[in-house]
């Protein structure tokens, strides 16, 4: 018996009870179900994931897109000459989402003809914005991730919307008042110096224009609020009143000024502060401070949603 198990490679009490049987056990699969939390949404998540399977792009398969006629947005994170080469070729391609840390230096989208709107995510070691120079109908260029980054190439460009989360230096900003057709600007991470808001008086045409509100200084934009025109939108407030009320005056709530180290404050408790504010205010734009006298909107985005065109 033990010679028996040992060759069979099971325990000898199974050895016993498969000779003690009249016939040879058969295997007898588990035929059981066991439902599964996934189990009601099995076909439509098998509905959508072959949806997305014919709108993806795949660089694998980069060939069959040479074209192609019905494609408009192209989503890559591996660009080079041999994708570049296949995305010339897409005579109805608008929108370019390139996510990829290192782009070779010599590339260009110069051909992309028809290519309205380029995202550049997370490219961390880019050096310059030579990729889109050039770009004949380029309108929307959102930018996000490098740390040095050289705009000469914003020169050669007509944009209507630009969007830049970086962190350089204001000095090298120079090639961005040459777009004069700008409607819509976000410098997020940029720290432009307060004497330079004067130069956002080129931008004719600015709609709406966004900063990190927690970056710059109260000064700062109570600088560009003299600039800037009164139908510009901005997503930032000098003075807001919030919900939250003072602890020693109950029923008060409490203001908040926008800009680096600004703390909520009670006009009653701090009236030497509210005064310096008007004080800087005034001397500043020439006319006082408004101070809200019922609850305000909490800094934020906009709500007509018009900068997230990159994203359609």
């Amino acid at each position: 018996m033990t010679d028996i198990a040992h060759h069979l490679g099971i325990a000898k009490r199974t050895a016993y009870q498969y000779l003690s049987h009249p016939f040879f056990p058969e295997h007898q699969p588990y035929t059981r179900k066991v439902p599964t939390v996934i189990e009601p949404y099995k076909d439509y998540l098998y509905q959508e994931w072959m949806a997305g399977r014919q709108n993806s792009y795949c660089t694998k398969y980069r060939d069959a897109l040479i074209g192609h006629k019905s494609i408009k947005c192209v989503k890559t994170n591996d660009l080079d000459a041999e994708t570049v080469a296949v995305l010339e070729t897409l005579p109805r391609l608008e929108q370019l989402q390139i996510s990829h840390r290192r782009i070779p230096s010599s590339l260009n989208l110069a051909g992309l003809s028809s290519c309205r709107y380029v995202m550049l995510n997370d490219v961390r070691q880019l050096e310059s914005l030579d990729i889109v120079a050039n770009m004949p109908s380029l309108e929307c260029l959102f930018v996000r991730g490098p740390k040095t980054l050289d705009l000469e190439a914003l020169s050669t460009l007509n944009l209507r919307e630009l969007a830049m989360w970086c962190f350089f230096p204001w000095t090298e900003m120079d090639p961005l008042f040459s777009n004069t057709k700008l409607e819509y600007l976000c410098l997020g991470g940029i720290k432009p110096a307060p004497e330079d808001c004067g130069r956002f008086r080129d931008l004719k045409h600015l709609e709406q224009i966004e900063f990190n509100s927690s970056s710059h200084p109260f000064d700062f934009y109570a600088r560009m609020d003299s600039v800037l025109s009164q139908r510009v939108d901005r997503n930032w407030r000098l003075l807001v009143r919030l919900a939250e009320e003072c602890s020693v005056h109950p029923g008060h709530p409490l203001l908040q000024a926008s800009g680096s180290r600004q703390r909520p404050f009670c006009e009653l408790c701090s009236p030497k502060r509210l005064e310096k504010l008007a004080v800087c205010y005034a001397s500043l734009t020439g006319v006082p401070l408004p101070v809200p006298k019922v609850e305000s909107e909490q800094f934020g985005m906009s709500k007509d949603g018009k900068h997230y065109r990159f994203f359609t």
